[in-house]
């Protein structure tokens, strides 16, 4: 009797023991996917093999879904890690920064913040460490540009060539949730919030480091509340910028969704909300680029339960699709869905997202907000983990996406990508691809 407990206990913990740490084996977490030049895949991955034992992984997939490469990226014994950027792609190779840090509960947590070029065939062309806190990293057509937190008063940006060059580095002013990403002609684009008044920055330096949009760049007003707004930006694909956010009142409601452009002289176009209703939202947002100096813009929101809506606005910042916005997907269940969003490539905009059932569905919208994959769009996994979604385009007219699946919703154990055509078909089989160190 004893013999047939013990084995029933272990066929239990085989089967259901897939939650955090569980002992059956590695945790494998998507960080980012991106498309080299050729169209290739790159995985940044965190191995969790105990609470304060993880690894870093870059891994390459070539077109057919195959295996090319894993590298394992330098992390100290028994570390915490995490991987704060990714970017490049040109001549197959990759930017990657990661940050080590010390054990759970350690006073001084930050260890070191290291900076990477991993080659087309996963060697280490360069390696950088600082002995700061990472924030973010972006590649650029000038190089890459990663920024440290150097104080509590002030970023520090540093920008280097492929082979480890320094080109510049420059002191950025105190702001909360900065965000980077890559201009055009080596420029980078950047934005935070005055931690002291309710107004957005937005800064540009060119490829020298130097600040372009004045010493202090430009302001942009938002609604003062209770919950500071989750800003984006994207390049406009000319020289200038285009941000989005989302604010609502202390009730929740009304609440809106703002879209601006900023040209390259430092111009900035701001019409209205180009959503204005009357009902609560998140002010979790994401915009993609047009393709002709416009932007698309998606939410969450709440006017007839729980779905997703996109709104899209010209060069010019007046609105394109039907007032206060076009549905992605509706009737969701009445949890918060996981989303990210892409640029199409032909002035739509692909969005991905987890529903409050743990699953996990895309949807492309056209230049004119019409759905294409269908009326509910495509399904990718079910028992997805509440997780970030991990989306990009493969430079091949497809996309890719990532996901980490596990036994509870906040216990990943296993993470997959697949590989989407520009129809909606899976490339990379039903289940796509597992990743596996």
């Amino acid at each position: 009797m004893l013999r047939r407990l013990i084995l029933a206990a272990i066929i239990f913990a085989l089967t259901f023991g897939t939650g955090c740490f569980s002992g059956i084996g590695p945790e494998e977490i998507v960080s980012f996917v991106l498309s080299d030049d050729s169209g290739n895949t790159l995985i940044g991955y965190r191995v969790q093999k105990s609470q304060d034992d993880h690894e870093i992984h870059l891994q390459k997939v070539d077109q057919n879904g195959t295996v090319m490469w894993d590298r394992s990226l330098p992390v100290d014994k028994e570390r915490r890690a995490s991987i704060i950027g990714m970017g490049g792609g040109e001549n197959g190779g990759v930017y990657v920064a990661w940050e080590v840090l010390g054990p759970e509960g350690q006073r001084r947590s930050v260890r070191v913040t290291r900076l990477a070029h991993v080659n087309a065939n996963g060697q280490i062309d360069f390696q950088k460490e600082f002995a700061e806190r990472g924030i973010q990293m972006v590649a650029s057509d000038a190089g890459c540009v990663i920024v440290n937190q150097s104080s509590d008063e002030a970023y520090h940006a540093l920008c280097f060539s492929k082979d480890g060059n320094s080109l510049w580095n420059q002191i950025i002013p105190e702001g909360v949730g900065l965000k980077l990403v890559a201009g055009v002609d080596g420029d980078t684009l950047m934005m935070w919030q005055n931690p002291d008044y309710p107004y957005l920055v937005v800064q540009k330096l060119d490829a020298s480091g130097d600040a372009i949009w004045g010493g202090e760049g430009i302001r942009i007003k938002y609604l003062e509340t209770a919950t500071r707004p989750e800003h984006q930006i994207i390049s406009d694909g000319s020289g200038g910028a285009i941000i989005s956010w989302a604010e609502m009142t202390g009730s929740g409601m009304p609440s809106y969704v703002w879209v601006c452009r900023i040209g390259a002289d430092g111009q900035t176009i701001c019409e209205e909300p180009v959503r204005n209703l009357a009902s609560a939202i998140n002010i979790y947002t994401r915009v993609v680029t047009d393709g002709s100096g416009g932007a698309i813009v998606v939410w969450e929101d709440l006017r007839k339960g729980m779905a997703l809506y996109a709104q899209k606005v010209n060069a010019e910042g007046q609105p394109v699709w039907q007032k206060s916005g076009v549905p992605v997907c509706t009737d969701l269940p009445e949890v918060s869905p996981r989303f990210e969003a892409v640029d199409s490539g032909a002035g739509g905009v692909v969005v991905a997202w987890i529903d409050g059932d743990r699953k996990l569905y895309a949807q492309m919208l056209d230049a004119s907000g019409q759905r294409l994959w269908g009326y509910q769009g495509i399904l990718i996994a079910k028992g997805v983990c509440n997780q970030p979604v991990k989306l990009c385009g493969d430079k091949q007219g497809g996309f890719i996406v990532g996901w980490s699946t596990g036994w509870d919703t906040y216990q990943p154990n296993d993470s997959f990508v697949q590989k989407i055509d520009a129809g909606g078909n899976l490339m990379w089989g039903e289940d796509g691809i597992k990743l596996k160190t």
